[in-house]
């Protein structure tokens, strides 16, 4: 073979072997790096589809992989410890409700025993507990989880990967959560009402599910409260150079404009049925306000004003007002009268966040960071993730402004405590660790109440 035909054949296996490389690597599918970046491979979501009833179930369209929930190693702990982990798997939210089970006292029926003819087997004991709703952030995936026991029961079966965050209103009967669209910029709300099955007290509650279905709310929404009673919902909106305040049902139908303002950045909470906390985003570097909104005369009333790194929690008669004051190397706890602008040092460091009223405004439970950095500001390191902090329990009683030391949450590297709550016997103290999104529960029952110390 001559040389010149070796050299043909040689060029002929080269653009043959670059024509098959090309191929395989332009080719669509799932392999390769994606493309999603940032938020968007952070909150990946589906289409909206319409059902027959006029509603919206989002659908999802990603790989298994991208639904695959996002677990942390176990943590191990003496089933007589008060503090627990509920799971290792991140949630975006949760709430502790009231939910009825099988009792753990079931009487004992011999399965062998022969059938009497008009005898019924005795029925089977039920009991009230508490249960804590969460949202699987990983796939949206909703459960009930009782922290005496472990038991597990799934909600929902709708799977939606990685949401950001979920709010849950009264009783766990409905939830709005929020993700990124695909564009990477605007933010999707959507709002759905909870269907159980009617008795969770058989099986596993796994089987047969409804699926979630409500409606999606208007684009970049940034911050959402849901009221007390569970029926309305308040937002803020962009309205030409500054924002509007809007009051609707949870679906969004019914939307009343209540409050405008020329300033943005207003962190909403509803104070109760009626009433929301607005709050300037807080930083050490600036100073802070707060006031009360009143929905209903669409009137509001300063709290407070000029205090820097203001961030805060109003008591649920709405007659205290719980704030902290940032800066370099410092978060003070403090206590304001909303009538007489009586104010109470609390000497303590932490953020309202951390903290939660019982309902009749006299008891406050913080977890407080063990110590704070000189250099940094707050609550600007906290909220930008520059620290992560191990916090203790603490009691507060308002009346007598006494502090006291319940226990450290000394676990692994520490739980930085957040999103508080507080069940119907207030027994239980229910929080997410900041630190890997993980939920919590302690045992508040008094033999439970740890250390005594006080300051």
């Amino acid at each position: 073979m001559s040389r010149a035909k070796i050299i043909t054949i040689i060029i002929l296996i080269i653009f043959v072997l670059f024509g098959v490389y090309f191929f395989f690597s332009n080719k669509g599918g799932n392999g390769g790096s994606s493309t999603d970046s940032g938020f968007k491979s952070f909150f990946p979501f589906g289409k909206q589809t319409t059902n027959t009833n006029n509603q919206t179930t989002p659908s999802d369209s990603t790989t298994p992989s991208d639904t695959t929930p996002v677990e942390n190693p176990p943590v191990v702990l003496s089933s007589t410890s008060k503090l627990q982990q509920l799971t290792n798997r991140s949630v975006a939210g949760m709430l502790p409700v009231e939910e009825t089970r099988l009792s753990k006292d079931q009487p004992v029926v011999d399965p062998n025993a022969p059938k009497v003819f008009g005898v019924k087997p005795p029925a089977p004991k039920t009991e009230v507990a508490t249960a804590v709703r969460y949202m699987e952030r990983g796939t949206a995936h909703i459960f009930d989880i009782f922290p005496d026991t472990k038991q597990e029961l799934r909600v929902s079966n709708t799977t939606i990967p990685r949401i950001h965050d979920a709010t849950f209103g009264k009783d766990g009967a409905s939830v709005i959560f929020r993700f990124l669209d695909t564009d990477n910029t605007t933010i999707k709300t959507y709002s759905a009402q909870i269907t159980t099955a009617k008795d969770l007290t058989q099986g596993t509650g796994t089987l047969d599910l409804p699926p979630l279905k409500g409606a999606f709310l208007a684009d970049d929404i940034p911050n959402i409260t849901i009221s007390t009673d569970g029926t309305k919902m308040f937002y803020l909106s962009k309205f030409n150079t500054g924002v509007v305040g809007n009051l609707s049902l949870l679906d969004g139908t019914k939307k009343t404009t209540v409050f405008d303002s020329a300033f943005t950045d207003w962190l909403p909470r509803f104070a109760n049925s009626r009433q929301v906390l607005l709050v300037s985003k807080a930083s050490g570097l600036a100073l802070g306000s707060a006031y009360i909104l009143d929905t209903q005369t669409k009137t509001y009333g300063n709290i407070l004003s000029g205090v820097t790194g203001l961030t805060g929690l109003l008591s649920p008669d709405n007659k205290l007002f719980l704030y902290a004051v940032g800066g370099t190397g410092k978060m003070d706890l403090n206590l304001i009268t909303v009538s007489s602008k009586t104010n109470t040092g609390l000497n303590i460091s932490t953020l309202p966040e951390k903290c939660v009223w019982t309902k009749d405004s006299k008891t406050i439970y913080c977890a407080v960071p063990k110590q704070l950095l000189q250099n940094s500001i707050y609550p600007d390191a906290w909220y930008q993730g520059l620290e992560s902090w191990s916090d203790s329990l603490y009691k507060i009683d308002v009346k007598s402004g006494q502090v006291q030391m319940i226990e450290p949450l000394s676990v692994g590297d520490g739980i930085d405590a957040t999103n508080l709550e507080l069940n119907v016997k207030e027994n239980y103290l229910v929080f997410i660790n900041k630190k890997d999104s993980t939920l919590w529960s302690f045992d508040l029952t008094p033999a439970a109440t740890g250390t005594g110390k006080t300051q």
